[in-house]
């Protein structure tokens, strides 16, 4: 055989070799790290309670200490948000609330605005322990701190224990009992479409607390305190919720005006254009109101 034709061999040997070499290679990582399929990012942050995975080796987080009673919002952050008007006028005179107690509640809500998503954070942390403010998920603790502001409801109850609550759940629900007693509180549910009911004939009251349903079109659901009914008959509450500018802020925001049907975030969270704000509401609500005196 001739040198060259030797030469030629020994290289297709040897790129073969390396070729058998790289696939055993790969095939063995493969088995070592197996891939998985990309899965598309929620519409909302962090909705859902922590997922818990089996494991060998079981790690305890401690839980944050509750913190009872109104909260304590000083230090506010480096940039303090600007105050919304506080509207002491036309209040609504059928409200089971005189006209201070729905001066009160509204004044009391206007303390926890923070149109920025670190001073939305920085509130959240100080309403419910620091780690669990997030303010993709903390409407349930800001409903109940802003209702315990306004002098809605007791001291006794930790805005914590209305985290990622779940009415469907049995020790939710008497959670709930006990918060909002028969006694105080008158409760119903509806199950209409929240861009479907007539507000008009059905008018949400300052000091009602509400839960809104997602049914199955929705991807997250909701707790919110209405704050105030202006004039005009539209309701106003101040939540968290997510903006396509700043991202999840706390802000006082008009849930429906009465004579524009349309407008505020009942018909922005039911806009299948709006699903990546987030969509709820389709199942409707459930709502808790104080009895008359």
């Amino acid at each position: 055989m001739s040198l060259k034709l030797k030469d030629i061999g020994f290289g297709l040997s040897a790129g073969m070799g390396i070729t058998f070499l790289f696939f055993v290679g790969f095939v063995y990582l493969a088995d070592a790290v197996p891939l998985v399929d990309a899965l598309p990012a929620s519409a909302q942050e962090a909705l859902s309670a922590p997922q818990f995975f089996p494991s060998a080796t079981v790690i305890s987080t401690p839980m944050p200490t509750p913190t009872l009673g109104p909260v304590s919002l000083a230090p506010y952050p480096s940039q303090p948000p600007p105050i919304a008007t506080l509207n002491v006028e036309n209040l609504i005179l059928s409200n089971p609330l005189d006209g201070e107690e729905q001066a009160q509640i509204h004044a009391a809500s206007l303390a926890f605005v923070s149109p920025d998503f670190y001073s939305s954070k920085a509130i959240g942390e100080a309403i419910n322990g620091e780690g669990y403010g997030h303010p993709s998920n903390i409407c349930g603790p800001l409903a109940i701190a802003i209702l315990q502001e306004g002098a809605i409801l007791s001291n006794r109850t930790a805005p914590y224990e209305f985290w990622l609550l779940n009415p469907d759940i049995y020790e939710d629900r008497l959670k709930l009992d006990d918060v909002f007693a028969e006694s105080r509180f008158k409760s119903w549910r509806d199950h209409t479409a929240l861009n479907k009911v007539d507000w008009e004939n059905n008018p949400l009251m300052p000091g009602d607390f509400l839960y809104l349903f997602s049914g199955s079109r929705g991807n997250f659901e909701h707790m919110l305190a209405v704050t105030r009914v202006d004039e005009e008959g539209r309701a106003y509450t101040v939540t968290n919720h997510k903006t396509e500018d700043d991202g999840f802020i706390i802000t006082e925001e008009m849930l429906y005006d009465p004579n524009n049907p349309g407008e505020g975030l009942f018909y922005l969270w039911t806009a299948r254009e709006k699903a990546l704000l987030g969509s709820t509401g389709f199942d409707g609500y459930q709502l808790w109101r104080l009895r008359r005196k």
